[in-house]
């Protein structure tokens, strides 16, 4: 059975740039009935995944257009969205190794008090799904602002959801738009008939470990399709966003078996170094087949 696959796992982990293993996709898919393994790997493959590199890459991109719209007078402060140990921090250092930070005056705030009316500033994050904890941020800070100052903000992606909420309280987002996997209208699954049979499978198995149930009576944020029903498929080198679907980032157990589920791209990155670590040897796996 595992052997009718190894094509497209091998060529999934190609396209991750190897950062996941073929034992580990097999581990994952073993989640699921064997019947659903086929939507469980065209899922997997419309999953988008940044490096450190691919980050870099993006915020470099962003923040040349970001600078370009400036006054020639102002001094551009970066701000980490979020509390010390959250994504938005740890941006800072991807944000540093940009061409685009180094060749420009930006600067990276270490107090809101020496910023003038003549500067700007852009929030950082790695994503953003619903626009609210960016909108939360700025609003915390908004009172130790110069009045009028301009405010925008750059992620790696972000979801429409956070465009038409940031940009309705006044913040214009610079990053990659995306929509979630199953919108009537742009669907990474294409048409409407294979957008929902991918649909129906995500839900069948993400209702296992966060019940809809409870998401709709409030106990969790988390629906079956991620945070808010975001439905997004992004994750990063560093995490995985709770706004992605479940079925690719959770570890807690399931509500049919209470067994732990088996992520393919963990929330954070501890996991991924224990990854590292167990999976060392996956190169003899096929031939065990």
């Amino acid at each position: 059975m595992i052997s009718n696959y190894e094509n497209i796992i091998t060529a999934i982990c190609e396209r991750f740039q190897n950062h996941i293993t073929p034992l580990k996709v097999v581990s994952w898919l073993e989640n699921f009935e064997k019947v659903d393994w086929n939507k469980a790997l065209i899922t997997l493959n419309a999953f988008e995944y940044y490096n450190t590199k691919d980050i870099i890459k993006e915020f470099d991109a962003h923040l040349e257009e970001i600078i370009e719209k400036l006054p020639r007078q102002s001094t551009l402060y970066a701000i980490p969205v979020g509390k010390p140990g959250k994504s938005g921090l740890a941006m800072i250092y991807y944000l540093r190794k940009t061409i685009a930070f180094n060749k420009n005056k930006v600067k990276i705030l270490e107090d809101l008090a020496s910023i003038t009316a003549q500067d700007s500033i852009v929030l950082v994050d790695d994503f953003s799904g619903s626009g609210n904890t960016v909108l939360d941020f700025r609003n915390n800070i908004r009172d130790h602002l110069p009045d009028n100052v301009q405010v925008s903000v750059i992620t790696v992606a972000y979801l429409s959801k956070a465009k038409i909420l940031l940009e309705k309280n006044g913040l214009k987002i610079f990053g990659n738009l995306r929509m979630p996997a199953f919108s009537k209208r742009g669907s990474v699954f294409g048409y409407h008939p294979k957008m929902q049979a991918i649909r129906e499978f995500c839900f069948k198995y993400g209702n296992l470990i966060y019940p809809d149930g409870d998401y709709n009576s409030g106990k969790v944020s988390i629906n079956p399709l991620g945070y808010e029903n975001s439905q997004a498929l992004i994750g990063f080198e560093h995490a995985t966003p709770n706004n992605t679907l479940p079925i690719i980032w959770a570890d807690r157990k399931r509500s049919d078996t209470n067994v732990a589920w088996y992520p393919i791209f963990p929330r954070r990155s501890q996991a991924y170094i224990q990854d590292a670590i167990n999976f060392k040897k996956t190169s003899a796996y096929w031939s065990s087949c």
